[in-house]
């Protein structure tokens, strides 16, 4: 293992935020902000789940050009799909699929995703593989213990979802991963010596690291903590 994923989901409000104040510039957003500086202290870089819309009181479509424009310059933000916010549908699935990408410039398309409740269908799965879509991220082992959650993520078997424990999985054409680290879960201490552990157990080529926006802005040390001991260990961020 020698390079991390960081990725963050539910990323809603702060988009919501550069709709309704248009500042002059996405980085006067604190959640951007935030996320800027932890690039420039550390290298790290992150990809951003959201929504096409939520509850109908957000769409990607509302955010201005020249906000993605400027998060394409700074290079170290990719955006994708998290799926539909309501329970999975696939008629949805494929009109909000098909319509955040026609809102975003290619060049942040993110080609890794973690779907919401990690819940889709082979269809979707085929229109995402259309579009470039060339991995998703499988569930964490935490969430499973505190959440009393047994089914597999996505069209995976359980066998083949416990086979991700050291290696990833390709499956017609679409590479699954396992997450391995919810931040939010951990303190400080907890978080290294869970991140050790990985190391320790399994001998894998990435580690991938999540946390959700309203976690980001109710305690950003916690996100900044994470980050600084994957830094510690040399770790490479990755997309």
């Amino acid at each position: 293992m020698n390079s991390v994923h960081l990725s963050v989901d539910d990323v809603i409000y702060s988009f919501i935020e550069l709709i309704e104040a248009h500042p002059k510039s996405v980085f006067d957003v604190e959640f951007f902000k935030f996320l800027k500086e932890l690039n420039v202290e550390f290298g790290a870089v992150f990809t951003l789940y959201c929504y096409e819309n939520y509850s109908n009181e957000f769409f990607v479509k509302q955010v201005p050009a020249e906000y993605w424009n400027e998060i394409q310059k700074s290079g170290f933000i990719r955006v994708g799909y998290h799926g539909t916010f309501s329970d999975f549908n696939e008629a949805l699935f494929n009109k909000q699929f098909s319509d955040f990408y026609k809102n975003i410039p290619d060049s942040i398309f993110a080609k890794r995703l973690r779907l919401h409740r990690y819940i889709c269908n082979e269809k979707c799965i085929s229109l995402l593989k259309d579009i470039g879509v060339n991995e998703l991220l499988c569930r964490e082992d935490k969430s499973r213990e505190l959440l009393g959650i047994n089914d597999a993520s996505y069209i995976l078997s359980c066998s083949e979802e416990y086979s991700l424990n050291s290696k990833c999985l390709l499956k017609d054409g679409i590479k699954y991963r396992k997450t391995d680290i919810r931040v939010e879960f951990y303190d400080k201490k907890d978080l290294k010596k869970e991140i050790e552990k990985v190391f320790a157990v399994w001998n894998k080529e990435i580690l991938i690291v999540y946390t959700h926006e309203k976690n980001i802005l109710e305690n950003k040390e916690l996100l900044k903590n994470a980050v600084g001991i994957l830094k510690d260990l040399n770790l490479k961020f990755v997309f």
